[in-house]
């Protein structure tokens, strides 16, 4: 009898263990996204790449980041950025909406987002 009452205090310290890692990694999480001055930020969805569908776009000196609502993010620099605009062709065909393009010697990226000229003046300077 000892030996399950041993079990369920062992089953709750590890539980509260994990809660609290989790909480932990959620509110270093939020700290690192918090927009810093002169970075621009919007919701955004991305329409062709890698980690489709909605989230965020953050625009720091150094980097564009995207996060999706799954949490993963995308992250490219921007020294990779050889080239921004905007379009309504994407790869898989046309959009209703005027779309940010973002391309880099490897790859093409498509968000829609609100005034994606905008983003293509922050990311020429």
């Amino acid at each position: 009898m000892r030996f399950i009452e041993y079990l369920a205090v062992l089953g709750i310290v590890i539980a509260l263990a994990v809660w609290l890692i989790q909480r932990g990694t959620g509110r270093t999480r939020e700290r690192a996204l918090e927009q810093a001055p002169g970075d621009l930020r919007a919701q955004a969805a991305m329409v062709s790449g890698p980690e489709r569908g909605a989230g965020s776009l953050r625009l720091t000196p150094t980097q564009l980041v995207f996060t999706a609502a799954s949490g993963r993010m995308l992250v490219i620099e921007r020294a990779e950025i050889v080239g921004a605009g905007v379009t309504r062709e994407t790869p898989t065909g046309r959009s209703a909406s005027t779309l940010l393009v973002i391309t880099t010697d490897a790859d093409g990226f498509y968000f829609l987002l609100d005034d994606p000229q905008e983003w293509v003046s922050r990311l020429l300077r």
